[in-house]
């Protein structure tokens, strides 16, 4: 549930407890509790429990960069409160570099590649998700098709589609048109790598940290022709002369396996919590 949905639903879900198991008991942490708490509720921890001890993980740093200004209009700052934060990637840290905060732990998290099998034959397939941008995604799919430079590909919507069947087109498709948006890191491109398409669009800030040169052929955020122009172009030359696109495929498909996978997060996870229980 992302934040805002979180915030809007938390009222009625509070209503649902308390009409199944009664009222609610009131509850106190102690001295030596520590409150771990997502990034979009910081205002809210400091204000109903301005003695406790908090620990801030940071899931979006975008919601994060809001809280913490919203908080800051309040007189409350995070950072002389919280005793440390988590964020799951790159641009999380970069926020907390942003901040000044030292107390950053890194918890890479993981899309379990696994579950998306490289395939060194492909379909001319030409898959991508909508979620984050469904009115780009339809002008971009007109445009394709209008323009009629594709030869011979179709492409094919991946929305409301169990993961297993996400992974089967993944793994049919040659190419894969990556809409991420505003990510803290976004895993779709990611998916697509593992499986061994050729990745053309954006990284949505996060995904910088896999989604590069080597590895795709990203696109500046919110350059919807540009993102066209380099599908074509990519189509073309793989027809062409498909070396190079392959060569990137097979290694971003060994990067994302490499970085994100289980033992990856689990080692880092443990890792953190060591440190921490030592503080």
């Amino acid at each position: 549930m992302d934040g805002r949905r979180a915030r809007l639903m938390s009222p009625f879900i509070l209503m649902g407890e308390k009409l199944r198991g009664g009222p609610l008991k009131p509850w106190r942490p102690g001295v030596e509790d520590i409150l771990v708490i997502p990034e979009f509720m910081i205002t809210a921890a400091m204000t109903a429990f301005p003695q406790s001890r908090l620990g801030v993980f940071v899931q979006n740093p975008f919601a994060f960069q809001e809280a913490h200004a919203e908080s800051m209009e309040r007189g409350l700052d995070i950072r002389e409160r919280a005793d440390w934060f988590l964020g799951v990637s790159q641009i999380c840290l970069d926020q907390f570099e942003l901040l000044n905060i030292q107390t950053g732990h890194h918890l890479p998290v993981s899309m379990k590649p696994e579950d998306f099998p490289f395939r060194e034959e492909k379909e001319r397939l030409i898959t991508y998700m909508p979620r984050k941008r469904s009115a780009e995604a339809r002008q971009i799919v007109d445009t394709l098709e209008r323009r009629g430079k594709l030869k011979g590909y179709r492409i094919q919507e991946l929305d409301n589609m169990p993961r297993l069947n996400v992974s089967d087109h993944l793994q049919r498709s040659q190419f894969f048109i990556s809409l991420l948006r505003m990510e803290s890191i976004g895993f779709p491109a990611a998916e697509a790598m593992a499986a061994g398409c050729i990745v053309v669009g954006y990284t949505g800030l996060g995904g910088r940290e896999y989604f590069t040169p080597e590895t795709g052929i990203p696109v500046t955020e919110d350059d919807t022709l540009g993102l066209v122009h380099a599908l074509e172009a990519a189509v073309a030359e793989y027809a062409a002369a498909p070396a190079r696109l392959d060569a990137i495929r097979r290694h971003a498909s060994a990067v994302v396996n490499a970085n994100y996978n289980s033992d990856t997060f689990e080692t880092a996870l443990l890792k953190i919590w060591r440190e921490l229980d030592a503080a």
